[in-house]
């Protein structure tokens, strides 16, 4: 049961990633119908997936550009 619903949440993840953004919300309120814990879910995914992460920007560094090591 649980694998059944994972795969319809990557299913209609997958669907709202191919729509422009601001189309993505009509389409998962029209796929979820009643089930709010699904939207939650699906909504929860594309706010993740739109934002941008720790790996998503460049390190800083409080000093100036340091050699690095060599590997030879």
């Amino acid at each position: 049961m649980l694998s059944d619903r994972w795969t319809r949440i990557e299913q209609i993840f997958a669907e709202a990633l191919v729509l422009p953004i601001a189309a993505r919300s009509t389409f998962v309120e029209r796929v979820c119908g009643d089930d709010a814990s699904l939207r939650c879910d699906i909504d929860s995914l594309l706010r993740s997936h739109d934002s941008s992460g720790v790996l998503d920007t460049a390190p800083r560094s409080s000093s100036p550009a340091a050699p690095q090591p060599s590997l030879e």
